[in-house]
């Protein structure tokens, strides 16, 4: 499993940040209105790791039984580099690193900004622009719409997307909306 470093530090006159406070705001409000039992916070992270760490510490109640064993049976600690790794399952093949839920958008920046815009495989994401200019229903001509083209980001490892109405198909706008 490889480790993720941090990406080099970027150059002041040509650096373009890899997201926007909307796009980071948006983000957090998806996560907070859409719940899943595999983001963890902090204290838990903490309590795995001294169940895992002190694993001859005496479970007392039927909780802490629950909890030792699904940390030894379910994680792996690597306190070199201060890891939390989720071991591989039948639904998942490979250990994943653990990310607490305050770091889960700082983890995806890092991602982003490490892939260099490799290409689909290592972004993960895409970008479609959609045609409104044919809709039977949208009137037309000095009084029409102003908006002719929706632009539709997703994020597939998240399934988070963001749709934005554009006037016109031209890379200014789309990449306007995208620094957004």
């Amino acid at each position: 499993m490889s480790t993720i470093q941090s990406p080099p530090p970027p150059n002041a006159a040509t650096a373009i940040p890899a997201f926007s406070t909307s796009a980071r705001e948006a983000f957090e409000d998806f996560l907070k209105d859409s719940a899943s039992r595999y983001r963890i916070s902090k204290e838990k992270r903490i309590n795995i790791i001294s169940w895992i760490k002190d694993d001859f510490r005496e479970p007392k109640t039927q909780n802490n039984y629950s909890q030792h064993h699904h940390a030894l049976e379910g994680f792996q600690y690597d306190a070199e580099r201060d890891l939390l790794l989720v071991l591989a399952s039948e639904n998942w093949p490979k250990e994943r690193q653990v990310v607490v839920e305050g770091e889960i958008f700082r983890m995806i920046k890092q991602e982003h900004l490490l892939s260099k815009h490799a290409g689909q495989d290592t972004t993960w994401a895409s970008v479609d622009l959609i045609d409104f200019r044919h809709q039977l229903d949208a009137p037309y001509g000095q009084s029409g719409p102003k908006y002719h083209w929706v632009m539709h980001i997703k994020n597939h490892f998240s399934k988070f997307t963001q749709l934005y109405p554009l006037q016109m198909k031209s890379s200014a706008e789309v990449a306007m909306r995208m620094s957004e």
